[in-house]
C-alpha cells in the first residue's frame, strides 16, 4: 500500500507540473496576442509608456507599450543601414566608433550588442514577409495574414531559457511572435536579409581567434597603450603572413588604439630565440636547477630515519625489560601501577615515532622524485635547442606558456617576463 500511494502521489505531482507548464504557456500566448510590453529593460531605441483603458463597469486597466526614443532609434536605423552596406559587424562597430556614437551607459557598442540589436524582431514591421519567415522556422506566430500591418512592429516572447544558468538564447522555433503596439523601422524583406547575413558570417573563416594553427603568441601579448590583448590576424588565406593586432584596434581601429602592429612571424622568431638562450648550460636556469639538485642531495644525505629507528628500538627494549621484570618478581600494586604508567608512556612515544618515520619516508620519496624531475628538466633543456623545430605549434605554445609569465608591447619595445626572474 505504501508503494501504491507513493506511485499515485508521483503521478498527480507530474500532472500538476504539466498543468502549470500549460497554464504558463497559455498565459504567455494570451499576453502575446495583446501586444503589450511586459516590463524589464527596454530595447535600444525604445522607452516604456503606460496606457490606461476603461473596461467593464468603468474599471480602468493599465498596461505598457513601447515608445520610440528618437535619438536611439536613429542609431538603430544607422546600424541596419551600415550592416546592409558593409555586411560586417566589425565594420559597423568601427563606423560607430569613428562617429563617436555611444550607448546608454556612455560606452561604445560592442560587437555582441550590435548583433543583439540586429537580431531583435522588435525593429521589424509586422508584414507578410516576416510572418512567413517565422512560420517557416516553426515559431509560434500569434497573428493571421489579415492582421499583418506595416504600421506596427513585432514583439517576441520566450526568447531565453531562464531555467538554465545565464538564460541562454533559445532556438527560433521556441519563440512566440506577436504584433506589438509600437512602430517598426525595418521592412520584413530587409530584416530577413540581415538575419541571413548574420547566419552566413557565423560560419565565415575570417574571424580572429585566440588559438589557431599558425601563430605562437596569439592572446599572450598585451598592448600597454590600451591594456587589451593582441591577437594574430592573417594577411592572406595561406596564413604564412600575419600580424599581431590589439583587440581594441581590431574593434575600433586607430580611434581606440594607435599602437603599431607586430609582424607575426618575426615576433615569434624573436621570442623563440630569446628562450633558446636558456637552453645554454651557462644560463641562469641551468644554475638554478643545479643548485636545487645540490640542496636536495644534501637533504637526502642528512637522513634522520636511522636516528628514529634507534629510538624505536630503545623504546621496545625498555618495554620488554619492564614486562620481564613483572613476570619474574611478585611486585606490589604500587610498583605494578608505575610500570603500567611507564608502559603507556612508552607506547605513546612509539606511536609518535612510527608516525614521524612514515612522514620522513614520504618526504624522502618526494625528494627523490624531485631530484629525478630536476634531472629530466636539465636533460630536456639540453636537448630542447636541437629538437625545438620538430615540435608542433601547440607543443611550442605550451612550452612558451610554461616559461613566460607575460609579454608586453608598447609600440617600440617588446618586453618578455620569464617566471622566476
Amino acid at each position: 500500500m505504501g508503494k501504491a500511494m507513493m506511485y499515485i502521489a508521483s503521478v498527480f505531482a507530474q500532472l500538476e507540473r504539466e498543468t502549470l507548464a500549460e497554464r504558463v504557456r497559455d498565459n504567455m500566448l494570451m499576453l502575446a496576442r495583446t501586444g503589450r510590453w511586459l516590463g524589464g529593460t527596454t530595447p535600444t531605441g525604445f522607452t516604456s509608456e503606460k496606457v490606461s483603458e476603461v473596461i467593464i463597469d468603468g474599471k480602468v486597466k493599465t498596461s505598457c507599450k513601447l515608445k520610440w526614443n528618437p535619438e536611439e532609434i536613429r542609431v538603430v536605423r544607422l546600424m541596419f543601414e551600415k550592416f546592409l552596406e558593409l555586411r560586417s559587424l566589425s565594420g559597423v562597430s568601427k563606423y560607430l566608433i569613428k562617429q563617436g556614437i555611444r550607448g546608454r551607459m556612455g560606452k561604445y557598442y560592442s560587437l555582441l550588442g550590435i548583433k543583439e540589436i540586429l537580431q531583435n524582431p522588435v525593429y521589424c514591421v509586422a508584414d507578410k514577409d516576416v510572418r512567413d519567415y517565422f512560420v517557416s522556422l516553426g515559431s509560434e506566430v500569434c497573428f493571421e495574414e489579415t492582421e499583418c500591418s506595416e504600421k506596427y512592429g513585432l514583439l517576441s516572447y520566450n526568447k531565453r531559457d531562464y531555467k538554465k544558468k545565464n538564460a541562454p538564447r533559445q532556438p527560433v522555433e521556441h519563440w512566440i511572435i506577436a504584433v506589438g503596439r509600437h512602430r517598426g523601422i525595418v521592412h520584413g524583406k530587409q530584416w530577413i536579409i540581415v538575419q541571413n547575413l548574420l547566419e552566413r558570417n557565423k560560419t565565415s573563416s575570417g574571424a580572429v581567434k585566440e588559438h589557431n594553427d599558425y601563430s605562437l603568441l596569439s592572446g599572450m601579448i598585451r598592448c600597454t597603450k590600451c591594456g587589451s590583448r593582441m591577437f594574430a590576424k592573417a594577411r592572406n588565406s595561406n596564413h604564412n603572413l600575419y600580424d599581431y593586432i590589439c583587440q581594441s584596434k581590431l574593434r575600433g581601429g586607430m580611434k581606440l588604439c594607435d599602437c603599431p602592429n607586430l609582424n607575426g612571424q618575426q615576433t615569434d622568431d624573436t621570442v623563440c630565440d630569446y628562450l633558446m638562450q636558456y637552453t645554454e648550460e651557462s644560463s641562469d636556469i641551468f644554475r638554478l636547477l643545479e643548485q636545487l639538485k645540490n640542496d636536495l642531495q644534501k637533504e637526502n644525505r642528512q637522513d634522520p630515519i636511522d636516528e628514529i629507528d634507534a629510538r624505536i628500538a630503545k623504546c621496545n627494549l625498555e618495554m620488554d625489560n619492564l614486562i620481564q621484570t613483572l613476570a619474574k618478581n611478585q611486585a606490589g600494586s604500587a610498583f605494578v601501577q608505575r610500570v603500567n604508567q611507564r608502559v603507556t608512556e612508552l607506547d605513546g612515544e612509539l606511536q609518535q615515532l612510527t608516525a614521524e618515520k612514515k612522514r620522513m619516508e614520504k618526504t624522502a620519496r618526494v625528494g627523490s622524485e624531485k631530484e629525478i624531475q630536476l634531472d629530466m628538466m636539465v636533460s630536456a633543456l639540453s636537448s630542447l635547442k636541437d629538437h625545438f623545430k620538430d615540435l608542433t605549434i601547440q607543443e611550442k605554445r605550451t612550452l612558451v606558456q610554461l616559461l613566460i609569465q607575460k609579454i608586453e608591447w608598447d609600440g617600440e619595445n617588446l618586453r618578455i617576463f620569464i617566471y622566476g626572474e
